[in-house]
């Protein structure tokens, strides 16, 4: 069974009077050799000739989700806590 990969958190939301965490730098993106050994490691095949595409795609989405861990939350409470109002239709 592959290890699961794990990197560094920040909190997401600071306590009042609280500096907030330092960012971190954004990770190095995977060399093609890395993400065939990743594939390997967790038992799927990954074909050399789909390699260059899978790594580009990986790559792209990490700098994606990436962004969203710069986005400054606050005192934003978590979703659960969220209320909906109820929805009004005009006629």
């Amino acid at each position: 069974m592959p290890e699961p990969m794990t990197e560094p958190t920040t909190e997401s939301a600071t306590e009042p009077g609280s500096a907030p965490a330092p960012a971190l730098p954004p990770p190095a993106p995977l060399s093609p050799e890395t993400l065939a050994h990743l594939a390997r490691r967790a038992g799927l095949p990954l074909p050399s000739d789909r390699l260059a595409g899978v790594t580009a795609t990986v790559n792209a989405i990490d700098a994606v989700v990436g962004a969203l861990r710069h986005v400054p939350l606050g005192e934003i409470p978590p979703a659960p806590s969220f209320t909906a109002a109820p929805s009004r239709k005009s006629s």
